[in-house]
């Protein structure tokens, strides 16, 4: 079966779940997405690490730095708040943005980076090389508009939103977010979480971006930074919707 049909068939299999049993999965898959989100920024993030904090709220033994304890930590509370805000049919505005930053990042940010008067929740100040592409985004002065201006553009269409565009408006944002690179860290973490809440309140699975597949998933944000092409984007993100669910959907 080809590409499209595999994607079709898990978004077919998600839509038969109840929601009980949406639930349940999605409690399976935090772990996994916060795992490989976190990798693509911190290689010191460990999966033994990620599913004791997700498991217990702790990790025995460790002796990595805090920073990376603290974004694991990060990534299990802001997923939960993520899948509460679907539920009550939170805004996308900028708001939620901020909010999603300073959550996904607290207790992450250098003493450098503090010192430059950079802060979690709070746009950047300066300009910082986006990973994966030699670029630094958008001006620093710029960004808090065309975040605003970005976010309306998502809230134009969210409730009207269905399975079919849910792909489509996801890649869009996550894609039109990373170009602008809004924060001087974590723009990519805020990227990967919003844009499963974009996906979820479109009745479509999340989606994990594995670390394994990085330099794809920077190659297909250059195409849409240079060209403006989101065709590699949708292809990538309909290949790591097979990959996340493939074997959950068999069981």
């Amino acid at each position: 079966m080809d590409l499209e049909g595999l994607y079709e068939g898990i978004c077919d299999w998600w839509g038969t779940l109840d929601e009980e049993s949406k639930a349940k999965e999605l409690a399976a898959f935090a772990p996994e997405f916060a795992y490989n989100s976190a990798s693509i920024e911190d290689s010191a993030v460990t999966r033994e690490d990620t599913e004791q904090v997700f498991s217990t709220g702790r990790v025995s033994s460790y002796s990595g730095e805090l920073s990376t304890l603290n974004l694991i930590q990060d990534q299990r509370d802001t997923f939960a708040r993520v899948l509460a805000d679907v539920d009550h049919g939170r805004p996308f505005d900028e708001g939620l943005v901020l909010e999603a930053h300073a959550a996904l990042t607290w207790g992450t940010y250098s003493p450098t980076q503090l010192a430059d008067g950079e802060r979690p929740g709070t746009y950047k100040l300066g300009d910082y090389l986006v990973p994966g592409v030699a670029e630094v985004g958008a001006p620093a002065a710029d960004a808090p508009r065309l975040v605003r201006e970005l976010a309306d553009e998502i809230s134009g269409v969210l409730p009207s939103l269905t399975r079919k565009k849910a792909l489509t408006v996801a890649s869009y944002f996550h894609c039109s977010f990373e170009t602008i690179h809004p924060f001087s860290d974590g723009s990519g973490l805020t990227g990967r979480t919003l844009m499963n809440y974009i996906l979820l309140s479109g009745f479509h699975p999340p989606v994990i971006i594995f670390e394994t597949d990085k330099q794809p998933y920077f190659e297909a944000l250059e195409s849409f930074n240079a060209e403006g092409d989101l065709t590699p984007f949708k292809k990538l993100l309909m290949a790591e919707t097979i990959k996340s669910w493939r074997e959950r959907a068999r069981s």
